[in-house]
């Protein structure tokens, strides 16, 4: 995925005008937030709790390339920038907050197709990952191997087999390892360069108290009273087993005596 491979989603559209100045008429939305999560760490469930409040946005994945041709039926636009502007505006609630989500490939290959960027600077974004990230890289293996990402689809029985039947696969799992921790110092070099301070929250606090996650977002955008209609009702429920964790425990002695391994030359001379 790249910049360019954007800007083609662009090229030669036929827009329904009509819609187009529809949905530009609608009230720029503020407050605007990005949750800039790394994969497989429960953005799905959050956003889906967040779009229930019906006052924080229905942040989704706004700025992925494969879901940018279906969401330009509902917000036309004929560049990069306008799109962002038209498809904010279109998740947008009716007290003015609009939110999105991005992993950090999504955000950096978009952002490089916008003339300008500078946009980004009135958003409020919030950092979600996940404490644990050997759990994380063997949840993303299993979901990649099968393709049952989520619970809200109906898997076929093909993709469920192949879920059950999974073998453990270290030098699998480790690239999905160093693949979200590529994605972590992306986001991190970001915020760094851009003097953004953004909220912190994780996996791991969105299962224990999803709700409490929520309300801390609603503080952080400036509409307390919003946190206050959440609820943990989800239609994203866990797909992760005793497997996972049994694999996870298992993936990390191996790689820490992989780096002992390397580090044990060095050592010696």
């Amino acid at each position: 995925m790249s910049s360019k491979n954007i800007l083609k989603l662009f090229e030669n559209l036929s827009l329904d005008e009509e819609r187009r100045a529809a949905v530009a008429a609608i009230p720029e939305p503020a407050p605007r937030y990005l949750i800039a999560m790394t994969p497989r760490s429960g953005s799905s469930h959050l956003c889906d709790v967040l779009k229930n409040t019906k006052l924080l946005g229905r942040p989704g994945e706004m700025v992925s390339q494969m879901f940018i041709p279906n969401i330009l039926k509902s917000a036309p636009a004929a560049t990069p920038d306008e799109y962002l502007a038209q498809v904010m505006r279109v998740v947008r609630t009716r007290n003015g907050v609009s939110g999105m989500k991005a992993s950090w490939f999504q955000f950096n290959d978009f952002r490089g197709a916008m003339q300008d960027e500078s946009v980004f600077r009135s958003y409020r974004f919030i950092y979600l990952t996940r404490r644990d990230l050997a759990a994380q890289a063997v949840s993303l293996y299993c979901a990649t191997s099968s393709n049952v990402f989520h619970t809200n689809v109906e898997h076929t029985t093909t993709e469920r087999e192949k879920l059950a039947n999974l073998d453990y696969d270290f030098q699998a799992i480790k690239r999905w390892h160093e693949h979200i921790l590529a994605q972590e110092l992306g986001w991190q070099a970001y915020f760094a360069k851009h003097n953004i301070f953004p909220l912190s929250i994780n996996y791991e606090e969105i299962e224990h108290d999803v709700t409490a996650v929520v309300k801390r977002i609603a503080h952080f955008v400036g509409r307390p009273r919003a946190g206050e209609s959440a609820t943990s009702e989800s239609i994203f429920r866990k797909i992760g087993d005793r497997r996972n964790v049994e694999w996870a425990a298992r993936f990390t002695l191996e790689l820490d005596a992989e780096r002992r391994v390397d580090k044990a030359p060095a050592a010696a001379a």
